[in-house]
């Protein structure tokens, strides 16, 4: 099976000044609309190792309130702000962080991972910032769409000796020893999408409540226009003989 695409890492290990330092880096597979802390969601790779991922993508599509997801529409936002601003919860709460930060410090307190060009609050105008972070969840509702990569990680050396395709990794000079080489394949082509709906759309809570009348009552449409054809034929009977009596 041949892979989607592949990614070649050199690590430079002759410029790493900690010789008990392991050399490494943390690679983070996600969405484009998604900020994430490969510290948290990544996972390691090392040098003359080969990685194959294998990934399989999963879209969920919410529903906004009154819904019980209460999702918020933020690509919607996003397009009426011209193209800025968050496009999901941890952005939304980012900004909210980096505006309550500005508003309180006139400066950003470290840790705030939102794109800007301001200044770095240093350690004196720390004690400025008096914020709790809920506020700003309540305020950013997860995504109505999102994306998200499931993937597993399968890890062994690089044999060198035994490489026939990619080129043969660039010709596999020794500076290869340097470097790990990731293999990235589709688990599956097909995208998943877990799509959420209302129980009842408009159409169907008329159906589900004639559907109950006719069940509790009895009433059916020929009921009614019976009914009605009744009452009118009493009422024109009724006016008529009220008329020859005058």
């Amino acid at each position: 099976k041949e892979a989607l695409f592949h990614l070649v890492f050199d690590m430079q290990s002759e410029e790493y000044f900690r010789p008990d330092r392991e050399v490494g880096a943390i690679i983070s597979i996600h969405s484009p609309n998604s900020l994430v802390n490969p510290f948290y969601d990544g996972f390691v790779i090392k040098p003359g190792n080969l990685y194959t991922v294998h990934l399989k993508m999963v879209e969920e599509k919410l529903l906004p309130s009154p819904y019980e997801t209460q999702c918020q529409d933020y690509k919607s936002i996003w397009r009426l702000r011209g193209g800025k601003g968050p496009l999901n919860q941890e952005m939304c709460v980012a900004e909210c962080a980096y505006n309550i930060s500005m508003e309180q410090c006139n400066c950003v307190v470290p840790g705030i991972l939102y794109h800007h060009d301001k200044r770095i609050c240093n350690d004196e105008e720390l004690d400025c910032f008096h914020f709790n972070l809920s506020e700003c969840y309540r305020m950013c509702q997860q995504p109505c769409e999102f994306t998200d990569f499931e993937y597993d990680v399968q890890e062994r050396k690089l044999e060198i000796n035994n490489v026939q395709s990619v080129e043969d990794l660039y010709s596999m000079d020794p500076v290869m020893r340097n470097r790990a080489v990731m293999l990235i394949f589709l688990k599956r082509p097909e995208v998943i999408i877990y799509s959420h709906r209302p129980q009842y759309e408009d159409i169907e809570i008329f159906s589900f409540f004639g559907g109950y009348i006719g069940m509790w009552l009895g009433i059916s449409l020929i009921a009614v226009f019976d009914l009605l054809e009744n009452v009118t034929l009493v009422t024109y009977f009724w006016i008529k003989q009220k008329l020859k009596s005058n």
